[in-house]
């Protein structure tokens, strides 16, 4: 049953999304857009520098595991503590930098969520 049902909406929304122009669809969907306003709200400026800090963390990691993947593969096993080091290191600022981000959401001046 629920298979049915989530087949039917994603029906309706691929549907609606192709033809949102037509006024009968309007109307269709003008219930669902009014609760989405509702329920949700434009982020404020610490959750965004929360959103910057965190994508910065994955790409970064992304782009050290692909150009150190292959190199730290062949290194002896000497070479590898080195480069975890070279990894924690990093990720200490990163994790200083997310600290710094929590100590301003748990600031008395910033938003509560």
């Amino acid at each position: 049953m629920h298979a049915l049902i989530a087949g039917v909406a994603f029906e309706f929304i691929r549907l609606s999304g192709r033809y949102a122009r037509h006024p009968i669809v309007r109307v269709l969907v003008w219930p669902g857009l009014q609760f989405q306003r509702l329920t949700t709200r434009e982020p404020d400026l610490t959750m965004c520098e929360i959103a910057i800090a965190a994508l910065e963390r994955v790409a970064w990691m992304r782009r050290w595991s692909r150009s150190n993947a292959r190199a730290t593969a062949f290194l002896p096993s000497g070479f590898r503590p080195m480069m975890d080091r070279a990894m924690q290191e990093a990720l200490k600022k990163v994790e200083e930098r997310f600290a710094e981000l929590d100590r301003l959401l748990s600031s008395p001046k910033s938003p509560r969520i």
